[in-house]
């Protein structure tokens, strides 16, 4: 198995650090640690040239897309390591396939579903939808765990759950089954070295349901990444290019 970094700031070598202990103390097996920059001499260099798993592919993003979609058979068993304020690289990779392969023109949609009753629901101006179960500030590196550290009482929720419920309301413009589910799963040890991360596997297996759903006539479709306590979503409308002379 391999993590597969998205970029190699400040996000980028704060995690490199975290696998680098869990490794040591044999919290982790990993084949391969690869962090995606396009810059050579990102901030990460120093801790990637320590570690002997490590190496850096030098390019951007979205650039990167397309080593995902042409390998889909060995990255499947590997993990995308998000950087937290960047969670819209997958919706980038998404319309790209989507315009590839179905040659359909994506723009994020201008409906909302009802928001949910939550600490925090929030649409920004450019559309996406902001939520979080969170009742207060959270702990830096917080795992979500069962116990949650602001309330000190059992976490009795799940942002996927809260997201089905609101797509499946009836002022909501796109179906659960039109939106891919994007779920960061923290790894290696728990409360110590942890990093959250998204299975490859997710990723193909989310991003074939959007292409059947848009494929069986649906024209808005979403997509969210979260984890138990917080997520961000994004809608979008797609049609067809007008053709022109």
């Amino acid at each position: 198995m391999r993590y597969v970094i998205a970029g190699g700031g400040a996000y980028g070598t704060h995690y490199l650090k975290k696998i680098q202990i869990a490794l040591e103390k044999g919290k982790i097996d990993l084949d391969e640690i690869i962090v995606v920059d396009k810059n050579p001499e990102c901030k990460a260099k120093e801790e990637i040239e320590n570690l002997p798993k490590a190496s850096i592919w030098v390019g951007s993003w979205n650039e990167f897309s397309h080593e995902v979609w042409n390998n889909r058979q060995s990255l499947i068993e590997d993990v995308w390591i998000p950087a937290p304020l960047a969670p819209h690289i997958l919706s980038d990779w998404i319309i790209m396939k989507l315009e590839k392969e179905l040659g359909l023109k994506s723009v994020q949609s201008s409906k909302t579903p009802e928001l949910p009753d939550i600490p925090f629901a929030h649409v920004t101006p450019d559309g996406r939808i902001l939520l979080s179960h969170a009742p207060g500030k959270c702990p830096l590196d917080c795992i979500e765990p069962e116990v949650c550290a602001i309330t000190e009482d059992t976490r009795w929720w799940e942002m996927r759950d809260t997201l089905v419920k609101m797509l499946s309301s009836e002022h909501s413009p796109v179906h659960p089954r039109g939106v891919a589910m994007f779920f960061c799963k923290h790894h290696c040890d728990a409360g110590q070295h942890d990093v959250g991360g998204i299975s490859f596997k997710t990723i193909y297996e989310e991003t074939d349901k959007i292409l059947y759903y848009l494929k069986s006539g649906n024209r808005s479709f979403g997509i969210a990444t979260f984890s138990s306590c917080h997520g961000i979503m994004n809608l979008f409308e797609s049609s067809l290019p007008v053709a022109t002379n």
